[in-house]
């Protein structure tokens, strides 16, 4: 009993020892949080886990990182990338609950790429308002678990690639959207582009500022709500496997059986073409 007494008073001792030595400054390697954004910079890059991140467009000429938490933040150039990354400590994994809350800084004229792969936390991103995006080339996101919060954004090309975890997006207008969920929830309100979508299993819900362009979209389980503009003009193209495709839109039929669908709405000018395996697709 006084054994493991022992062994136990040297485990919380060395924990405490360890926790309080490895956030001395002087014990620690000096991060590196800042990095300047000339025209050479092509992207900057997240890789991110177990942190709260908040990137925060605003008027400078450069990225800072500002770091509250356990591990250490490094921001990096290599070639005409900027990566900012965060390395957990050892010591961190004896954290329970993590409250790691990083706020990045960027300059708001930047307009090129964005690239943001989270294992877990959250990614909060945002544009001043509707009137004023945040404008970007291509924002690729990675989502292993987590949560993703954007408003308000107007990219070129948009991806989201998710494995689990909840996003949500407001105001997004992109030429192109290709979103791929293995398995969460995402919902997007406000939206205008084309978009391409693979469901394996979760939940898509999508409602369109205003339909410019095709939609494409499959379903091999899961749940799929598109909410359309009244004026919409679109030409409906639906193969069922086993699953379900309903409307409450005033269609013109001219097929429709258990496996098909196929309908206009106006000029037909728009496709939407949907392929659903297992699940249900609503049309509103």
């Amino acid at each position: 009993m006084k054994r493991i007494l022992l062994i136990f008073i040297i485990l919380v001792g060395g924990y405490i020892l360890f926790t309080t030595v490895g956030n001395l400054t002087w014990f620690s390697d000096k991060d590196n949080t800042k990095a300047e954004i000339t025209n050479k910079i092509k992207s900057i890059d997240f890789d991110i886990s177990s942190v709260n991140l908040e990137i925060i467009p605003e008027k400078r000429n450069d990225l800072e990182a500002v770091f509250d938490g356990k591990g250490k933040i490094n921001v990096r150039q290599s070639g005409n990338a900027i990566t900012v990354s965060h390395e957990r400590g050892w010591n961190s994994w004896f954290s329970f609950f993590n409250h790691s809350k990083l706020i990045v800084y960027i300059p708001e004229d930047y307009q090129k790429d964005m690239e943001i792969n989270i294992g877990s936390g959250s990614v909060e991103l945002a544009g001043n308002s509707e009137k004023q995006p945040f404008t970007l080339d291509d924002l690729a996101i990675d989502m292993g678990s987590g949560s993703i919060n954007l408003r308000h954004l107007q990219v070129n090309d948009f991806s989201h690639d998710g494995s689990s975890g909840n996003a949500s997006i407001d105001g997004l207008s992109s030429k192109s959207s290709t979103i791929n969920i293995s398995s969460g929830n995402i919902k997007v309100t406000d939206f205008s582009g084309e978009l391409e979508a693979d469901i394996s299993s979760g939940k898509l819900d999508i409602g369109f500022a205003e339909l410019v362009d095709s939609v494409e979209i499959g379903v091999s389980s899961g749940t799929v709500t598109l909410d359309l503009p009244d004026q919409a003009d679109f030409t409906l193209d639906g193969k069922i496997g086993s699953g379900n495709i309903s409307y409450n839109l005033p269609l013109t039929i001219e097929e429709q059986d258990k496996h098909h669908v196929k309908g206009t709405l106006g000029t037909g000018k728009h496709n939407i073409d949907i392929n659903v395996s297992n699940g249900t697709v609503k049309i509103q």
